[in-house]
């Protein structure tokens, strides 16, 4: 009977320890394991960069137009025009502004009120859901749920979304890179853009569905004092 005691406790170690390493496995397993929606473009795929650049091109040339009345205008913008962007523009993007492109490209996935973003963090992908809202004169980015792979993070994921925007931005000086660490961050923006020919772009309202956002603008011509 004495001798049966020790090998019962060094069998309950034994299964303690091997349940612990299964379950840290499991865990190493989860958080190398991306959403199941995450399939991205390639960078090269022929049809998402003929997706990006024509979405880019409309963008641009939409928002500088000239209008004859400062009545509100709106944008449509798909999941998939989204995504083709990411894939393939982004790269040259972060590059232009000193920021070395990560290996796997960001995806998003637009729901009713919110958007999924999913992006690397080294071999690992961070999820977050975010909420974009026009509050108090400020366009802000409200963070909900966060998970490293498929593990769930506390709702103090902001940080660890903030901190992997300033990892992909690097040390980028740019005023675009800047506006999309502050808007990561919580900070609030002021939802104007200045065009080039001193016109001031408005944004008045966001809404994210299923599958496509919605922007709404007003276009306010500048007057004689502030054209250059």
């Amino acid at each position: 009977m004495g001798c049966r005691r020790p090998v019962t406790r060094r069998r309950a170690v034994t299964i303690v320890v091997l349940v612990v390493a299964v379950a840290a496995a499991g865990l190493w397993i989860a958080a190398d394991r991306p959403p199941t929606w995450y399939a991205p473009p390639a960078s090269d795929d022929a049809v998402a960069a003929e997706v990006g650049g024509a979405f880019e091109h409309r963008l641009v040339s939409t928002v500088s137009r000239v209008r004859s009345d400062e009545e509100p205008w709106a944008v449509r913008i798909s999941e998939e025009q989204v995504n083709a962007w990411l894939a393939t523009r982004l790269p040259a993007w972060l590059r232009h502004v000193g920021a070395e492109p990560p290996e796997q490209a960001p995806q998003v996935r637009l729901l009713d009120g919110a958007f999924v973003l999913a992006a690397p963090l080294g071999r690992r992908m961070v999820s977050a859901t975010i909420a974009p809202e026009l509050r108090d004169a400020g366009l802000r980015f409200e963070i909900g749920g966060a998970a490293l792979g498929a593990i769930p993070l506390p709702v103090a994921g902001r940080e660890r979304i903030a901190a992997l925007a300033r990892t992909l931005l690097g040390g980028a000086d740019d005023e675009a890179a800047r506006t999309a660490l502050a808007l990561l961050e919580g900070r609030p923006l002021a939802p104007t853009q200045t065009l080039g020919d001193g016109r001031t772009v408005e944004l008045l309202a966001i809404e994210v569905h299923d599958g496509e956002v919605l922007l709404q603008f007003r276009t306010v011509r500048a007057s004689p004092t502030s054209r250059p």
